[in-house]
Parts: structure tokens; sequence; C-alpha cells
């Protein structure tokens, strides 16, 4: 078995099972010995090695062992004190959009929630101080289902609201706000209602002037699920009219960035027919426009929304009309 090195914070990593404390069943003694054995040697191969890239992939490795689900070391044999010196590795990638990465804190995120906040708060700095080489504090959502869901632990709903007042004093600060956004939208998810209704109630017990949780709300919702502004209407329209007795530019950049979250479908129709995507977006903005009262901030969102479902229509129209022309 690999000797134990004498630097650095992998070499510190206890990954023996204390005395008397069982793993799992479904877990074989020999695959245990496998896993344990892996990181260990991986570990040593890290703190001894001076090239970056044998380094990388070392800390890859003892991730790899500690991510599976089935595989893996078991938790209950890994102290708060190691878990956290295990996420210390999570610092140095320029992003975590490897998925051996994320299904790694997706094991630590309900056993330690705190620690993984504060893994990615620290990323978050580092994004900012050195953006050349740190692109996003966690991953690119590429679906909204990619998060590590922390809503659904009980420290969850304390966990987003200490975000929340973390970020304000830089609300206004559009590098942070983008990445701060990143930061929520991968730890907590858009997990409804709990999210909307912790939202809410920090921007009505906020202080006034709100205008730096307008602003950081703004952040936030630009990286919303493109159904959000449909489906959270409540939600969405109670904001905005709150926010335009706030500040008026402010609300504008906020109708405009729901309204991008909106992204145009990818739309299959039949030549010379409208795509039925486009057809059913103009209707649902329409009715939603039709609930508000005249003058409610909200009504340009859906408003915009419809006038682009019927724009791609006519560009639509006017293709099939090009190609019998020909």
């Amino acid at each position: 078995m690999a000797r134990r090195s004498g630097s650095g914070a992998a070499s510190t990593l206890r990954i023996d099972a204390p005395a008397g404390s069982p793993g799992p069943s479904r877990r074989s003694p020999a695959l245990r010995r496998d896993a344990r054995a892996g990181c260990k040697e991986h570990a040593r191969l890290r703190d001894c090695s001076d090239s970056p890239g044998t380094r990388t992939h070392a800390t890859a490795e003892i991730l790899l062992w500690l991510g599976d689900e089935e595989l893996g070391i078991p938790l209950e044999q890994i102290s708060p004190a190691d878990a956290e010196r295990l996420l210390r590795l999570l610092q140095a990638p320029a992003n975590l959009d490897d998925h051996h990465l994320r299904d790694f804190l997706k094991r630590f995120a309900p056993r330690w929630p705190e620690l993984v906040v504060n893994l990615a708060k620290t990323r978050l700095e580092r994004c900012l101080e050195e953006p050349a080489h740190f692109f996003l504090p966690l991953w690119h959502q590429h679906h909204p289902s990619v998060s590590l869901d922390l809503l659904e632990q009980p420290q969850g709903p304390a966990l987003l609201s200490a975000c929340l007042d973390w970020g304000l004093p830089r609300a206004d600060q559009a590098a942070f706000g983008a990445a701060w956004a990143n930061l929520v939208a991968c730890l907590f998810g858009w997990r409804e209602p709990q999210l909307t209704t912790i939202l809410w109630s920090w921007w009505q017990n906020a202080p006034q002037p709100r205008l730096k949780h307008l602003q950081l709300l703004a952040a936030l919702l630009a990286e919303a699920p493109e159904r959000f502004p449909l489906e959270q209407h409540t939600f969405v329209s109670e904001l905005l009219l709150a926010a335009a007795a706030v500040d008026r530019t402010s609300s504008d950049w906020l109708v405009a960035g729901l309204a991008a979250v909106v992204r145009p479908p990818l739309r299959s129709r039949c030549f010379g027919e409208p795509s039925p995507e486009d057809v059913a977006l103009a209707a649902e903005a329409q009715q939603l426009h039709d609930r508000l009262t005249p003058g409610h901030p909200a009504r340009r969102l859906y408003t915009t929304l419809r006038d682009q479902a019927h724009a791609a229509i006519a560009s639509d129209e006017e293709a099939d009309r090009a190609l019998l022309e020909e």
C-alpha cells in the first residue's frame, strides 16, 4: 500500500474506516480496499509530483473514487475535517463541468452542504481575481436540473437566504452578479415553490431602498429556465410591479432579462405551416397579458414574448414564400 506523503492537504486525509465502523453491505470488502488504496496512491502521486498535469490527473482520480455511489468510499468513514480538505481539491480547476466532479459534489452536498457552499464562494472570488483562468464558480447550466438541489436539504432555505445577503453588497457589479447567479443556480436549482417563496420573502423583508436587492434578483433571473417567466407568472408579475416602484431602469433590465430567458425553441414544422411551439407561446403570452390590469409593468414582458413568437411565425412564412418563388 502506498505510503502517506508528508505535505499537502491530500496527505492528511484519513480514508481508513474507524474501528468497528462497517461500510454499507452492498460494497464488498475487496472493493472498499481497492477504493482506499486507489485514493492513497493518487494522493501520494499528487503531493510528490512537480507536474501540474500529473497533479490535476491525480486529483481527478481521487475524486473519481470518492464520487461513485456504489464503489466509492462510504461517507460515514470520512470526517468533516477530511471532507473540507477534499473539497479544497476543487478550488483549482478552471470550471467543474466534468461530470465526475459533479458526482463527487452531489455525494458530499447532502452531508456537508455548508462546506460545499463555502467552496463555491471561494471559487467565485477566484473567478473575479483571475478571470483569464477561472470561467465559472461551478459549471454551465445546460439544463436547470443540473444542480446540487440544496433546497431539498433541511439547511437549504437558510443557506440560500445567507447567499442572498452575502451577494447584496456587490449586486451593482456586473461581473459579480453573473458569477453569483451561476453559484446560486448550480447550488440550489429552480425547485418550486420553494425558490420563489424564499426570494419573495427576502424581497419583502428588505429595507428601503431596495435597488441592490432588485439588481441581485435581476442577475439571478437572467439564468432562469426557459419556462420560468410563464410558469411562475404570479411571482414574476408581483416582482415586476414592486420593482417598477423602486427604479424604472432596473425594472426594464429585469423585463429584458426575463424575455431573453424564453429562448426560441428548436422548432419542427411542416412547410407552409407555423411552428406549433411559436403558436403556443404566442397564445400563452397573450393569455397572461390579458389577465393583468392595464398599465401593469408585467404586460411589457408578455407583450414582448407574444411579439417575438409572432415575428418568428412571420419569418417562417416569408421563408416559405421565398422557396415557392425560386
